[in-house]
């Protein structure tokens, strides 16, 4: 999962810069603003958010430069990095206290993939939405420099999200494509004089240097379950196994984390033998797995317009 963020030499990677930016800017600020509605021209809010752009251009010229970087190069860790200390130092601080994994995994808990943590999506988003916001501001202000850099650094942001293949990663990354194109379009639709002829062909380029909408991966969530699988399942060298005593137990911290019991009775433990009577084995649970991850992916590599327009699509593998 971190092979290729790790591959990246630090200096390539963005997200430094982007610790840099976040560091810098009153996040807190920045998130009511952005969960207030009005934020566009004659809003409610526009001419707050019209002082939080003008107060941040510097550390927004900054982020841009971070988003057209090729790597986000961010490493997935069950922690906090000291480096990434003042962005989440609430989470930092939690890491050394009660964490409801712990007493499972105490033998190689920075091992265990559902436990890594993605808090930069977060603040990715964010930012996100002060490129798009700044370059409707950018517009009126007739300026097609940061317009063109705006959607540009929309783009580029889209492409280091999607570098991760987490489904949730390119969910957003796709939600950042197609802003990212709206966002274009309306400025091509409503103001095309802003743009000179430079500017034109740098979005065009941006906007056709590789495909913005990829079908969606699941190579990662196949290694989330094998490594539920390899915690709560025994391992005959032939890719089967049964339930270990500590499967309940497991199952329970993965279903509701910190409210789970700290301890099990001897019943639970005197009915593992009985739960492998009846809970499939870890060769059939990992085929109707692959099954049902086989249909999804085959499913996302369709053309959009063959896509199934309701929510049951794969209901019967699910049931």
């Amino acid at each position: 999962m971190n092979a290729r963020a790790l591959a990246v030499p630090e200096e390539d990677r963005a997200w430094p810069v982007y610790r840099e930016v976040l560091l810098a800017m009153d996040r807190e600020r920045a998130e009511e603003l952005l969960a207030m509605d009005g934020l566009e021209p004659g809003g409610l809010v526009w001419n707050e958010a019209v002082r939080f752009l003008e107060e941040n251009r510097a550390v927004l010229a900054t982020a841009r430069r971070a988003a057209i970087m090729k790597h986000l190069g961010f490493v997935l860790e069950t922690g906090i990095r000291e480096e990434d200390r003042g962005l989440w130092p609430e989470h930092y601080a939690a890491q050394d206290g009660a964490d409801p994994f712990a007493p499972l995994f105490a033998d190689s808990p920075e091992t265990l993939l559902v436990a890594a943590r993605m808090h930069y999506v977060k603040d990715l988003q964010r930012l996100q939405r002060l490129f798009v916001i700044d370059a409707t501001l950018a517009v009126e202000q007739a300026d097609g420099e940061r317009v063109t850099a705006n959607i540009e650094a929309l783009l580029g942001m889209t492409k280091q999200i999607r570098s991760k293949d987490m489904v949730i990663d390119q969910l957003i990354a796709r939600a950042f494509a197609m802003e990212a194109v709206e966002t274009a379009g309306k400025v091509l639709r409503d103001r095309t004089e802003l743009l000179t002829d430079v500017q034109l062909r740098r979005l065009a380029h941006a906007l056709a240097a590789g495909d913005l909408l990829p079908a969606i991966r699941l190579a990662d969530e196949r290694l989330w379950f094998e490594d539920i699988l390899q915690r709560i399942y025994t391992d005959d060298g032939h890719g089967d196994g049964h339930l270990v005593p500590g499967a309940f137990r497991t199952m329970e911290i993965f279903s509701i984390g910190e409210r789970a019991r700290p301890d099990r009775s001897a019943a639970e433990i005197a009915m593992t033998p009985l739960a492998n009577v009846v809970v499939a084995s870890r060769k059939d649970m990992q085929a109707r797995y692959d099954e049902m991850l086989d249909h999804f992916e085959a499913l996302f590599a369709r053309p959009y317009w063959e896509m199934p327009r309701n929510s049951v699509a794969g209901e019967e593998l699910l049931s």
